[in-house]
Order: C-alpha cells, then sequence, then structure tokens
C-alpha cells in the first residue's frame, strides 16, 4: 500500500508502515488538492501534523484519511491536549480516529487511558502518551489497513482550544515543558478551570 504521512517531525509510524512493507511518502507541509491531484495513495495518516485539512483534500481519502491524537477524545481535540488535561483535569489518554472535516471530532478507531505519574512534568507526560500512541497504532493498522477496524461516533461531550487559548495561561508554566503537572493541576484549581467529567 502507498500511504501518505503528515507529520511535523521524524515519526516513529515509519517502522511500522515498513514493518508492513507499505511504500511511504512523508509531507510536513500544508496540502492542497492540487498537490494532490497527480498521486495515488491508499491511506492518509496524520501524526503530530500542523495543518488543518480541508474537505477537498479529505474527499480524496473516504474512510481512509486517520489521525493519532494524544487525548483522550472527545476531551481535549484540537491544540495543545496535555496541557488543557492537566489545568482543566479532564481525562488523559490517545485516540486513532477518522478524520472529518472538523478539528479532531471524527469517528473513534480506538483509544487508550493512560496514567500520569506523580512526579510527571509536562515533557514526560508528553513523551509518554507519544509512546503509548505509538503501541496503540501499531496493534490497529492491521485492521485499519484491511479495512475491518472498528468505528464509532464521538460522545457529545468534551471541550476543544485553539493555539490562542493558552496565551492567558502561560504563567502556569513556571519551568516551560519541565513544569510538573502537580503545578499545572493546582494552576488550575485556583483559576478554577477544573471540569466536571
Amino acid at each position: 500500500m502507498k500511504i501518505l504521512l503528515l507529520t511535523s517531525n521524524d515519526s516513529p509510524l515509519e517502522g511500522v508502515f515498513q514493518t508492513w512493507g507499505d511504500e511511504l511518502v512523508k509531507r510536513t507541509d500544508p496540502l492542497t488538492s492540487g498537490t494532490l491531484a497527480a498521486s495515488h495513495f491508499d491511506f492518509l495518516i496524520s501524526h503530530g501534523y500542523r495543518h488543518i485539512l480541508r474537505k477537498p483534500v479529505l474527499d480524496q481519502f473516504p474512510n481512509h484519511a486517520i489521525n493519532l491524537h494524544i487525548s483522550l477524545l472527545p476531551w481535549n481535540r484540537g491544540a495543545d491536549p496535555n496541557f488543557w488535561s492537566f489545568l482543566e483535569n479532564t481525562p488523559k489518554g490517545v485516540t486513532i480516529h477518522h478524520i472529518d472535516p472538523g478539528v479532531d471530532t471524527g469517528d473513534i478507531i480506538a483509544q487508550r487511558e493512560v496514567r500520569v505519574r506523580t512526579n510527571d512534568t509536562l515533557s514526560t507526560s508528553y513523551a509518554r502518551l507519544q509512546a503509548e500512541i505509538v503501541i496503540l497504532f501499531h496493534e490497529q493498522w492491521p485492521a485499519i489497513r484491511a479495512g475491518i477496524a472498528p468505528r464509532r461516533p464521538q460522545p457529545a461531550l468534551g471541550c476543544s482550544h485553539r493555539l490562542k487559548d493558552k496565551k492567558p495561561y502561560l504563567d502556569a508554566l513556571a519551568f516551560g515543558w519541565d513544569t510538573p503537572v502537580a503545578d499545572l493541576e493546582a494552576y488550575g484549581r485556583r483559576r478554577g478551570l477544573f471540569r466536571p467529567h
């Protein structure tokens, strides 16, 4: 199979595709339907990709556009999901889902809750989420590839955030990405940000 992998860095998913003998093309730039016009891909896989995919692009991948997101959807759609999961005390985990025209709103293929350690920082918890999403994808890729992966709509609850939403709370990151997650949770409590769930 020929896979279009959209990513913002060196993705650890490359090894999964190599295992299956899939042909891989990696892109980091914004996609348009025009840039894909001369190419044929069996699947579009997005992992850490920083650009929103528009309907004309998605129309070229009916049921074959998949995203890996480091939150337990429908919680923390959009930007900085790990940061918001601590600030707002929402469930933590990873999700593989179909891409639709919304932002992280597509049908869920698979999810896994990820436990936080008491000594975690934002950086160490992010690394754990990234490791878990790769493991989950490795487990799910055979079924996704064969077109037999489960699929269910997202629940109506949840929340979403844009990049600019974090700006008023940057003072919560006293040590940048090395800020202890316990500090973020305490900050969220003080600011009344904790969500019922």
